[in-house]
């Protein structure tokens, strides 16, 4: 087979995909969509059968990819295939629209609300800086693993509440379900006095996914406040973790330089949460981004 361009290969996957399954899909339907979601965007495949209202999607630009960097197409379908079978099998989720249920199951999720402007026109969310808490049901997997479902406003309506409702919700949920976790390494070499300023602490959740949001909790900024001894800086690492530095004077364009590097070195696109840093003020209980604070500071200083 000679090289397949991505028109060809989108349309080869998705005639030959039913040839990968079970009988029981010889009647489904075979469709194509544009999947807009937290990170990014794909062309997503979905096998429907008649008696299934939800089914899994297939990333076709992911395994496009795979494709040109040599991947044998047959292997390729296959496990397109298993996907699509995984996925119709954690499709018993119609509790999900059944707010008494799926309020026991609501978690929060952060991104940067200017990467993702298209994919929160369609949901609600709480916006706090340039950044944007979305709300999301967790879902156990057979496999014994965790899926999310991102409440749109769809769902909302179903659901018959407010989005401060829904904002209120799961800021009592969250914590429950995705417990928080509060770890702690050193960056000063051994034997330096000034050891515990540079000490990092990192702020996640007990599964380590989507663990950023936890800085949202209620009273987690003042808690940690409390811990550091003080104001400190939020380095972004990730949507699922962030870094906490007590703020002795370091200066904010700098620790920016080191989370754009940390980006671009180490953080897939659709995981990076911030190129710049976050300050919080205790006293004020007060979080902003680091060019504000700074910039505030240098009015103070000249006042």
């Amino acid at each position: 087979m000679e090289h397949l361009n991505y028109c060809d290969f989108s349309k080869l996957a998705c005639t030959s995909i039913l040839d990968y399954l079970p009988e029981s899909y010889k009647d489904a339907s075979v469709s194509v969509f544009r999947n807009v979601k937290l990170g990014g965007e794909y062309d997503a495949m979905t096998v429907r059968r008649k008696s299934v209202k939800q089914a899994g999607a297939v990333n076709l630009n992911a395994f496009y990819d795979r494709y040109c960097r040599g991947d044998d197409f047959d292997s390729l379908l296959k496990q397109m295939a298993d996907i699509v079978e995984q996925g119709n099998l954690n499709c018993d989720s119609e509790w999900i629209t059944d707010y008494r249920e799926a309020s026991r199951h609501l978690i929060m999720r952060v991104s940067n609300a200017g990467w993702n402007e298209k994919a929160l026109k369609t949901v609600p969310y709480r916006q706090i800086g340039d950044l944007a808490l979305t709300f999301h049901i967790l879902i156990d997997l057979p496999d014994g693993q965790k899926g999310t479902a991102m409440i749109n406003h769809n769902l909302l309506k179903i659901y018959g509440i407010t989005e401060q409702q829904l904002y209120e919700d799961a800021l009592k949920s969250s914590p429950l379900v995705q417990p928080a976790s509060f770890g702690i390494f050193s960056l000063a070499p051994s034997g330096r006095r000034d050891a515990e300023s540079d000490r990092l602490y990192v702020l996640t959740n007990e599964s380590g996914c989507f663990g950023a949001s936890v800085l949202f909790y209620p009273g987690k900024m003042k808690e940690a406040a409390y811990v550091l001894g003080g104001d400190y800086f939020i380095l972004p690492s990730s949507i699922h973790e962030v870094y906490l530095l007590r703020d002795t004077g370091q200066d904010a364009a700098e620790l920016d330089a080191i989370v754009r590097e940390a980006n671009r070195e180490a953080v897939q696109k659709s995981e990076q949460l911030s190129d710049h840093v976050y300050h919080y003020d205790a006293e004020k209980d007060l979080f902003e981004s680091g060019s504000i604070y700074e910039a505030g500071k240098a009015e103070r200083h000249v006042c």
